[in-house]
């Protein structure tokens, strides 16, 4: 709902735009004080067997990652985390990941050239991060 929503648009009209939406995580993990967040080690996990193969096949042009554990996902792809500028890396906090790709940063990964732009979850910071989502579908060519 928060996607349709935000972006203005049924699904069907955002898929035939080229929005894919792909879960970082593929574990299931038991919400808690409004939140999902995995252990590092889960994230590292399941990224590397699922998420990589997707993001690969899928090559968007812009990706947002709402928070550390789908942004911590994003690196595990092979060329992205050597590709990020001086910075964002898994230690930074997700408030700088938000200041240092403000509009959008792009991140050239082997093959795959993409814009980043970071967020805090949507239930967290709903109005920032349907901004950024906004942002993003604007690039991609997604919503005008």
């Amino acid at each position: 709902a928060f996607v349709l929503t935000t972006l203005g648009c049924s699904w069907e009209a955002l898929v035939e735009r080229g929005l894919y939406l792909v879960h970082a995580v593929k574990c299931a993990i038991t919400p808690e004080d409004r939140h999902q967040n995995p252990p590092d080690h889960v994230t590292d996990a399941c990224a590397s067997h699922h998420f990589v193969q997707e993001i690969l096949l899928i090559k968007p042009s812009a990706v947002v990652v709402f928070g550390k554990a789908p942004f911590r996902a994003l690196m595990s792809v092979p060329g992205v985390r050597s590709s990020m500028p001086r910075g964002l890396g898994l230690s930074c906090s997700v408030a700088y990941l938000v200041e240092k790709t403000n509009g959008g940063v792009q991140i050239s990964a082997n093959d795959w050239h993409f814009q980043l732009f970071g967020s805090r979850f949507p239930l967290v910071a709903r109005r920032e991060a349907s901004q950024i989502l906004q942002k993003a579908a604007r690039y991609a060519g997604i919503v005008q």
